[in-house]
């Protein structure tokens, strides 16, 4: 069915005479009711490019006509190429701009007809070719787009030309993530997730009344780890290599966790907005390297930033919830928890989230008057209530002693974990010492040092941004929270967090959506004449992460940032290889270059020792790098993780010996000794 006539009144002339002469109009054309496109000025929805793309709503596409403000659908008349149906483009452009739909009185306006759900489809997928890709191409080739850049003109159709790309984007990143991830070795912690995974299968298999304690090492019972679980069955079900299913499957969240940062970044920014997030989130090298084969606190981030997208899109048409979103936020805050207890945090943000969105949005200036909105927040009652339930109990499902005690089990976890019952050697800011007692500044220090400066650069621009004039928006208190509190919690707690900034990944990815946004209004600012300015000094900052990322792959997670001076300043003075991702490369070369056709010893610091299984000659044990005396070995692979410090700038590390080295921008941090330099290297280790 083929629409021809769209009405755009002004609201202020509405009238019930005016609806008469629609409703007239509508049951001549026996179609559905219609709707009326409203503005929230001055509130979370002004008319603007800020909001994520949502598919067209099936009770709006239907209307025969709309009814808005004149004046506000005159950009939209501007930029119309007349190619693609009318209305169709109309309701596009207004649940792109995130006008709000109100039907008109079901007593002025009778439901009578509505498109089959085939007809529909098809209506659905012409107007989203067109607005996706046919419309930005010619926009394109036509050369209007290059005009456009620095100009005020074609919001609309710049917009959809970014979303375009953005979509583009995620397949490309998708393919080079798949592409690379069987170039990374087993981090440290794998062997240990892999076995828990194996345990809690036999928790669920073993037809015996064995409890959850007899099968966990290492306060592992406390770690719900659902990614690590799902791996390990995939992995026996398929009998594929486990340790290529945990990558592929860490990889695949990884890049979840890529996408809903660009969704938020859509959210918040437009399409320009997304695709600076996606690229941020791309371009983080400590983020990009974990999810190739950290499947510890990928995880945990993926489902933190899914469960806040999700949290922002349920209220997007409140009072109406869509299902598929209330599905997902119970979806991503359950994955949350189901890896690491802290994840009911999530409920905190929802409940901050919504409480915004009350006082900033639903009443204004009159929040207090809550008998008003009884009825609202009666429905929000209920809604959370249905959250909180079905969130909770999914994510005990493969957690056993979270089935076992399933209302003390998160606390357990959370109150273990906040003082972490391990103490590892570890070199901060220049001093080496133990985990259980590094200062307060660790956390924050990490995420300085560690994040690249654009994503620094574009917070910072955003808080100056907002200083200057701010209107209170639930999204940006929402993300802003979600980065400052759990640092702040951290250092309240004084948690033993160690190994980087790995445990902080989660906060990383609400930086830098709200470092996109920064760069957003910070190249707004600038006038047309300057604009080139601020995207000049953003591509040289993202080109030098980017540099990193090429130059030291696989090794991509041993990132500092330029404020120490890369490598330069972090080797000796911070962990470099703590996960011995390494190892793999160091012995890949040690088989390729050296002969290992007697029978051989090797020793090394890495928990995981079954590179040489192709080689039943080749024996690999366990050694402290200060033990080596006590061992007998040919060849000896060592990270300089737990190195004493002085030894690094000494550069006694790597030892006499070495035969090979695996350097990142010219520093070596994983060596190789052959044992003819056994006695000599000996001396220089103690």
């Amino acid at each position: 069915m083929q629409y021809k006539y769209c009405a755009v009144v002004d609201e202020s002339k509405i009238d019930s005479n005016t609806f008469s002469a629609y409703l007239q109009f509508s049951e001549k054309l026996n179609t559905k009711e219609a709707y009326y496109a409203k503005t929230e000025r001055g509130k979370l929805f002004e008319k603007n490019l800020e909001s994520l793309f949502t598919k067209i709503d099936k009770e709006i596409y239907n209307t025969p006509f709309l009814i808005a403000q004149s004046e506000s659908l005159i950009p939209f008349f501007e930029h119309y190429s007349g190619d693609n149906n009318l209305l169709n483009s109309i309701a596009y452009y207004c649940q792109l701009n995130f006008y709000r739909f109100l039907p008109l009185s079901n007593e002025v306006v009778k439901e009578t007809q509505t498109l089959k759900t085939k007809q529909f489809i098809g209506e659905v997928v012409k107007i989203k070719v067109y607005n996706s890709f046919t419309l930005p191409l010619k926009y394109i080739l036509s050369g209007e787009y290059f005009k456009d850049q620095f100009s005020s003109t074609n919001k609309l159709k710049k917009d959809l030309t970014y979303r375009s790309l953005f979509t583009l984007l995620c397949i490309a990143m998708l393919f080079i993530m798949l592409a690379v991830v069987k170039d990374y070795g087993v981090t440290g912690d794998e062997p240990v997730g892999k076995r828990h995974a194996e345990n809690v299968i036999r928790y669920f298999t073993d037809d015996s009344d064995a409890k959850w304690a007899e099968y966990s090492e290492v306060n592992m019972e406390y770690y719900g780890f659902s990614a690590n679980v799902i791996a390990g069955i995939i992995s026996q079900v398929t009998e594929w290599d486990v340790w290529n299913v945990r990558h592929y499957s860490n990889t695949i969240i990884g890049f979840i966790g890529l996408v809903f940062a660009g969704l938020l970044g859509l959210r918040i920014g437009g399409g320009a907005g997304g695709v600076l997030a996606l690229l941020f989130m791309f371009f983080t090298p400590r983020y990009f390297g974990n999810s190739m084969n950290n499947l510890s606190d990928i995880p945990f981030a993926t489902g933190y930033i899914i469960a806040t997208y999700y949290t922002v899109r349920f209220f997007d048409f409140w009072p109406k919830v869509k299902l598929r979103y209330l599905i997902g936020l119970i979806i991503g805050i359950a994955f949350t928890i189901s890896n690491r207890a802290p994840g009911v945090l999530l409920y905190a943000y929802f409940l901050l989230f919504a409480g915004s969105y009350y006082i900033f949005v639903i009443s204004g200036k009159e929040f207090y008057k809550l008998a008003k909105y009884k009825n609202q927040i009666f429905k929000f009652t209920g809604y959370f209530a249905i959250i909180l339930v079905f969130s909770y109990f999914l994510s005990l499902i493969l957690w056993p002693k979270g089935l076992e005690e399933p209302l003390t089990a998160v606390y357990d976890s959370i109150v273990t974990f906040s003082k972490f019952p391990w103490s590892l050697t570890t070199i901060f800011n220049g001093i080496q010492k133990m985990s259980t007692s590094l200062p307060v500044s660790y956390a924050p220090t990490y995420l300085l040092i560690g994040m690249p400066l654009f994503t620094i650069i574009g917070f910072l621009s955003y808080i100056v941004s907002i200083a200057k004039n701010y209107h209170p928006n639930p999204i940006m208190i929402l993300l802003i929270f979600g980065c400052i509190f759990p640092i702040a919690y951290i250092i309240y707690q004084k948690s033993n967090i160690y190994g980087g900034m790995r445990h902080l990944t989660f906060v990383v990815i609400f930086f830098v959506v709200v470092a996109s946004k920064g760069w957003i209004n910070l190249i707004g600012f600038f006038n047309r004449r300057y604009k080139l300015v601020p995207i000049i000094v953003l591509t040289i900052l993202v080109f030098l992460p980017a540099r990193h990322m090429v130059a030291n792959h696989p090794n991509q997670y041993i990132y500092f940032n330029e404020l120490i001076d890369g490598m330069k300043g972090g080797y000796a003075n911070y962990d470099l290889d703590y996960y011995y991702n390494s190892v793999k490369a160091g012995s890949e070369w040690l088989k390729e270059n050296e002969d290992l056709s007697d029978s051989l010893i090797i020793i090394t610091n890495a928990s995981y020792t079954d590179y040489f299984n192709d080689y039943p000659n080749v024996k690999v044990n366990y050694s402290r790098y200060y033990e080596t005396s006590k061992e007998d070995w040919d060849y000896a692979i060592y990270s300089n993780v737990f190195i004493r410090r002085e030894q690094l700038l000494e550069k006694y590390f790597p030892p006499i010996g070495t035969i090979h080295t695996i350097d990142v921008d010219g520093y070596p941090w994983r060596q190789l000794l052959r044992e003819l330099a056994k006695k000599i290297s000996k001396d220089l280790m103690h």
